[in-house]
């Protein structure tokens, strides 16, 4: 640190005014000028983009929701909708071990496909649909290894759903 403190003081020392350090760090000739300048003042916005069709769905709809909330550690759980407490969901599971690929809703039945770095994260996942309130029939329908992770899909109910609500489908990309 010492040496450092000497090299600059010394080097203060040389130069006797801040001009010429400004004169030596610039090429000879004249100034550069600006080459594109700024637009002033700035361009509008863009239009806002045209209204949706009738029908549409423009927000998740409450399931998706649900299922956000419970892959990032806030799902609502009823406890009493245990036959067995000891089969409820592990509290100490870590939610980011498991993600979603594709949610396909039609009518009242959820599809759901993703990823787990394990059969229990699974396993997991679908104790945590279980006991949420809402939505019955949670089932395993496949789960396969593939390399290092399990691709899985699973089947429930949303009970409270509207029968004759048009076909909602969503599909994620990997975190």
């Amino acid at each position: 640190m010492r040496v450092f403190g000497l090299l600059l003081l010394v080097a203060c020392e040389r130069v006797e005014d801040t001009n010429e350090l400004e004169r030596l760090d610039r090429p000879p000739g004249p100034k550069p000028e600006l080459v594109t300048p700024i637009p002033w003042p700035r361009p509008p916005p863009p239009p806002p983009p045209p209204p949706l069709p009738d029908g549409a769905v423009t927000l998740p709809p409450a399931e998706l929701e649900e299922i956000d909330a419970i892959l990032t550690g806030n799902g609502t759980v009823d406890a009493s909708r245990l036959a067995d407490p000891n089969l409820g969901p592990d509290p100490r599971w870590d939610h980011r071990r498991a993600w979603l690929m594709d949610y396909r809703k039609v009518g009242q039945t959820i599809t759901l496909q993703g990823e787990a770095s394990s059969i229990s994260d699974v396993t997991q996942f679908a104790r945590r649909l279980t006991v949420d309130p809402m939505f019955t029939d949670v089932t395993i329908v496949t789960g396969e290894r593939v390399g290092q992770i399990y691709r899985f899909e699973l089947r429930l109910r949303s009970p409270d759903a509207d029968p004759n609500a048009p076909e909602v489908r969503r599909s994620f990309r990997r975190p």
